[in-house]
């Protein structure tokens, strides 16, 4: 009997194949690292599927390339002994293990990104995170019109966030598949329907950094074929319509904000690393966090401070705890913050890989990828922190995996209307 069931499994195995069991292993594990808020047993709990799930995730990753295990073994010593050094040379002198592993899940969720591109059809990666949108999307419209709150979540209804802790998180996941979107999708319906579902949805729960990435990826995007076609014509009109447009725009209020105090006045501070007083409300806090950080940065010898003492870092400069952010709140200058030289490094690897995935080297390929990642970028300005939504890391690392159908997409389509 128990011979039989051997026999069976094995040619059960066999009939599906390794790869499409490798895949739907892979598909799980992606689908647990979405779902990473509300797959847990409580909401402070650090036990995760996806946490449990990541010894899986690294098995299966060796298994399909050995190469990687010594890759993985020397990462793990360098990046280890590199926080170790970090965190107990900064003023705080804590290291967070836990916080560490987090940040080192980064590699192996790029890899299984990679796997999954190129282990399968050439779409397959795309049509998958398509779904997986289309589905959330859903879930969405649910939850604006009959309200409910997921478990483990954030109750901040009428705001939607469905399996996200909250609307920003939702957000930030939704915007930075539009790129990626604008460029694969055929069907220009669709994309009129889910691109401006996704605005409706960031200015619906007043996630203002998601809300403007994608504005801004479209205004470049158009922009940057009107100057291609038009060159120095559409140079001149756009001068022109700018300075007209000055004094409206300066007075314009977004979400009750002027430009000039939700741009101009941070961005006066940051260059002069000039924390604004008092650290109060929501933008201030977010800007005098990045002042904050790049002087830990400095004073700490570019080393960094190790991982998760950033958060330390924010809650010394609280003034008023129950209107404070508690991290961050920006991916890029929290890598910076807690990384020094090794996080640079770390970003200039994903830098790296986007240029070498630019097949044509020409000026418009290149303001296309400016414009693409820009977006990226300022959408993660609100996460409160470059591990905990994968979601986001998912859709970034599958719009670097598709630049040349993207780059491709984009020239076609210049040339064909040029």
């Amino acid at each position: 009997m128990i011979l039989r069931i051997k026999l069976l499994c094995r040619l059960g195995i066999e009939k599906v194949g390794k790869k499409d069991l490798i895949r739907f292993l892979y598909v799980g594990i992606l689908i647990a690292s979405f779902g990473d808020k509300i797959l847990r047993p409580s909401e402070d709990s650090k036990i995760t599927l996806f946490r449990i799930l990541v010894p899986v995730m690294t098995l299966l990753l060796f298994y399909t390339k050995p190469i990687r295990v010594y890759n993985y073994i020397l990462l793990l010593i360098v990046t280890l002994a590199y926080s170790l050094l970090a965190s107990y040379t900064s003023p705080y002198s804590t290291f967070s293990f836990a916080a560490y592993l987090n940040f080192f899940t980064l590699i192996p969720f790029w890899w299984l990104c990679i796997d999954l591109r190129e282990q399968n059809d050439e779409f397959f990666l795309y049509n998958l995170s398509r779904g997986i949108v289309y589905i959330t999307l859903l879930l969405c419209v649910i939850q604006f019109f009959f309200g409910g709150v997921y478990f483990n979540t954030q109750n901040r209804l009428p705001e939607v966030n469905i399996y996200f802790n909250n609307g920003n998180e939702l957000g930030l996941a939704l915007s930075s598949f539009v790129p990626l979107y604008f460029f694969l999708e055929r069907g220009r319906f669709k994309k009129i329907v889910v691109i401006s579902l996704i605005i409706f949805l960031s200015w619906h729960n007043h996630a203002r950094g998601t809300f403007f990435s994608v504005i801004l990826f479209l205004f470049m995007y158009y922009n940057v074929v009107l100057f291609m076609r038009y060159k120095l014509l559409y140079l001149a009109f756009f001068v022109l319509v700018s300075v007209f447009s000055l004094s409206f725009i300066l007075n314009f209020r977004i979400f009750g904000i002027t430009v000039i105090d939700f741009f101009i006045e941070p961005l006066k501070h940051l260059v002069q690393l000039d924390p604004i007083k008092p650290n109060i409300g929501s933008i201030t806090m977010r800007v005098n966090n990045i002042i904050f950080g790049i002087k830990e940065f400095k004073d700490n010898y570019l080393i960094g401070i190790g991982p998760d003492n950033s958060r330390a870092m924010v809650q010394s400069h609280i003034v008023y705890r129950a209107f404070s952010t508690q991290s961050m709140h920006n991916m890029v200058f929290q890598i910076v913050t807690e990384w020094g030289i090794l996080g640079i490094l770390f970003m200039g690897y994903f830098f790296r890989s986007i240029y070498i995935r630019i097949v044509e080297k020409t000026l418009p390929n290149f303001l296309l990828m400016f414009s693409i990642f820009l977006s990226l970028i300022l959408a993660s300005s609100i996460s409160s922190g470059p591990f905990v939504n994968y979601a986001y890391l998912f859709m970034f690392y599958s719009t670097i995996l598709y630049l040349p159908e993207i780059i491709t997409r984009f020239n076609d389509e210049y040339e064909r209307k040029g």
